[in-house]
């Protein structure tokens, strides 16, 4: 695979040679597939092998995720990328592309599921797994860790793998801890009442951060006066207004974002002459645990608002349209800008998986949401709750490009970039 990269796959499917790779190692050309099987070597094979194997056009690669404990089918290689990558779970059945009628149960493939133990931390880490495989968890139908051929293919050889011993404990030095197998929350702005607010993401939905309400103001009307010890943060889908923050007057647009301080008495009124004010508001949960402000306003700080438009965004903000340069306590806000038709998020690895959630809303178009494993269809309007620790990817599949907005709680912001 280049002068410079000679990876060393767990399995590899070869084509038949005479000499048997005797006097050559196989060329990528040679290669039906691959296998990796990744524990503690999960970010490793997943980050760098499997991006490397794409753009040698490795016909298909499957990777072996004993975290998950699931497989992922890496195919169709092209321009670098793997351009189909599909998540095969216990109780499906998979076949290579080279021998569609040779059937494997993943079952077989994975064997027992691992068994992990409780949390024992390195170097004090909180997080960290230990996770010990048997010869019972081999995942190789014969029980062997150094070749196994499928029945249609007697005269074809596995390579033999970096390791021929048993499968040994492995510290997984995995700062997310278990991986989730929940399904995402998804609810549209049309499944609410016309004057209704929608709780689009409610405590109901047992979000780790934030929740996420939809609400109209009509011209000439105001949002709900009053004051609290939380801040809101506040996107503009669409109209214009003036937002009123201790007595002092902010104008406020579509596409803009607002962070309004704890402990300022605020509403915005709809006097912008572009018909409805649109938004969406963000509170942390101790808003809806408290039972909200049951009050008119009253005095406040004196502490101004931030408010940024996403046309503001450049180099250095980067998608932050609201971070921690703002002073937010909670929860920061993405503008993910447009995705393309046929864009798709993370191409290399497949999605990512992190600890902490995502409370997404789709303000244009459509797509597709792959969380884990599982496809989901994602339209305008729609505000989506991806749980951590879920291995997750976006996907724009249609003609039409994808606007979204993200909140992410304040944590994440050391990973951004």
């Amino acid at each position: 695979m280049g002068e410079r990269n000679e990876p060393q796959p767990n399995i590899t499917l070869l084509r038949p040679r005479p000499d048997f790779y005797a006097n050559a190692h196989p060329s990528p050309e040679d290669i039906l597939l691959v296998i990796e099987v990744a524990g503690s070597s999960l970010d490793y094979d997943r980050g760098v092998k499997v991006p490397l194997y794409a753009r040698a056009e490795v016909a298909e690669t499957w990777l072996m995720d004993l975290v998950a404990d699931h497989i992922e089918l890496y195919r169709q290689s092209r321009e670098g990328q793997y351009r189909q990558v599909t998540y095969a779970t216990r109780g499906e059945q998979i076949s290579p592309q080279a021998f569609p009628n040779v059937v494997l149960s993943v079952d077989e493939l994975l064997g027992p599921s691992c068994q992990l133990a409780q949390p024992q931390g390195i170097a004090g880490h909180p997080h960290t797994r230990r996770v010990k495989f048997s010869t019972r968890g081999n995942p190789f139908p014969s029980g062997e860790t150094n070749h196994w051929t499928p029945p249609e293919a007697e005269h074809y050889n596995w390579a033999q793998p970096r390791d021929d011993n048993d499968w040994p404990t492995h510290t997984l030095g995995n700062p997310l801890g278990e991986v989730s197998d929940m399904e995402p929350v998804i609810r549209n702005v049309s499944s609410f009442a016309a004057g209704q607010p929608g709780r689009l993401i409610s405590l109901d939905d047992s979000p780790p951060t934030c929740t996420m309400t939809y609400s109209v103001i009509e011209p000439g009307q105001t949002s709900a006066h009053h004051i609290h010890e939380w801040e809101h943060e506040v996107y503009v889908i669409e109209g214009s207004g003036t937002l009123i923050c201790d007595g002092k007057e902010y104008p406020v647009r579509a596409g803009d974002a607002m962070f309004i301080p704890g402990n300022v008495d605020h509403y915005t009124l709809n006097n912008g002459g572009q018909g409805n004010v649109r938004r969406i508001e963000i509170n942390p949960l101790i808003a809806a645990q408290s039972g909200g402000a049951r009050n008119d306003g009253g005095q406040g700080t004196g502490q101004p608002p931030v408010i940024r438009n996403h046309s503001d965004l450049n180099s250095e903000t980067g998608s932050q349209i609201l971070g921690p340069r703002d002073g937010v306590p909670t929860y920061l806000m993405l503008y993910n800008g447009a995705m393309a038709p046929g864009a798709v998020s993370h191409p290399d690895s497949g999605g990512h998986t992190h600890e902490w959630e995502h409370v997404v809303f789709v303000l244009e178009g459509s797509g597709t949401l792959v969380c884990g494993g599982v496809n989901y269809t994602v339209s305008a309007g729609d505000a989506v709750l991806v749980p951590p620790n879920t291995l997750h990817q976006w996907r724009n599949e249609t003609q039409a490009p994808m606007l979204r907005v993200t909140f992410n709680p304040l944590a994440s912001a050391a990973h951004e970039g």
